[in-house]
């Protein structure tokens, strides 16, 4: 920062209304910054927001495929297999795995 020359008391009308503007500026200045660094953190915080909902929608969507598969389990339908025949591997509400039988 530039360090401002000192000035005599009383000050001129002029260097009155120098000190005014100069102190206006820097106040402008300072809410600027404020603003944009705000903006900075609302920008930061939305994006967190879509990562946590688009989270929530893939634990929906995997919760809500689990209910199934367990439900037409229980239901005695077909169990799932995997690609070589043999059954599933399926996950408990706990997230734990689980073996169908």
């Amino acid at each position: 920062m530039v360090s401002e020359p000192s000035f005599d008391w009383p000050l001129s009308r002029d260097e009155q209304r120098k000190q005014v503007i100069r102190l206006y500026d820097k106040d402008v200045r300072a809410a600027d910054q404020l603003l944009h660094s705000g903006e900075a953190a609302l920008q930061a915080l939305r994006r967190e927001l879509a990562m946590a909902r688009a989270a929530q929608r893939r634990a929906a969507a995997a919760a809500a495929a689990t209910f199934a598969a367990r439900r037409s389990a229980l239901a005695g339908e077909d169990l799932p297999q995997d690609h070589e025949g043999g059954f599933a591997l399926l996950m408990t509400p706990q997230g734990s795995p689980e073996h169908s039988p």
